[in-house]
């Protein structure tokens, strides 16, 4: 379920995620593809996104940066470090270790809380995509002129089995 939420005294960034956050596709019950996200009312040149574990803060499953102003994100970016293409854009290591988006997985019958946080940046971040998700966050915290977040849920039906034998 997408929500929006303001600045930290920095320029509003409306951010939403699809249609109504993320659904099934995006998780490791589909294809884990990463969400089309849209950015509204930026008016600095480059952008940076983060999406976390809201119970486990630096459990990164994506970070995504240096990307040219633009006002959607387009679904599925390959898992590289360096994009080209479909945008431009530099993506860092995720929590299990891959560059890119990496799909939440609650256990089942979990639920899942995630943040994508928007960020908007007058220049380019001279990070490495191997560098630590602390250093990104500090370097966004820092130089950050725009700022939105979404708070996201998913949650994973439970699997049922059964010991009864026939």
């Amino acid at each position: 379920m997408p929500g929006e939420q303001g600045s930290r005294d920095k320029g509003a960034l409306k951010v939403t995620v699809e249609i109504a956050g993320l659904n099934r596709e995006q998780t490791c019950e589909g294809q884990g593809f990463s969400p089309q996200v849209s950015i509204e009312g930026t008016r600095s040149s480059y952008l940076a996104l983060i999406m976390e574990d809201a119970d486990r803060p630096g459990d990164v499953y994506w970070a995504l940066w240096n990307v040219p102003r633009l006002d959607l994100i387009p679904r599925n970016l390959p898992r590289q470090a360096v994009l080209t293409s479909p945008i431009e854009g530099v993506q860092g290591r995720n929590l299990r270790g891959g560059y890119g988006y990496a799909p939440p997985c609650p256990a089942p019958g979990e639920e899942g809380h995630y943040i994508l946080r928007a960020y908007g940046l007058g220049d380019k971040l001279d990070l490495d995509p191997d560098a630590a998700p602390r250093d990104l966050i500090e370097a966004l915290n820092g130089l950050a002129k725009e700022y939105g977040e979404v708070h996201m849920v998913y949650s994973r039906k439970r699997e049922w089995t059964s010991s009864y034998e026939y």
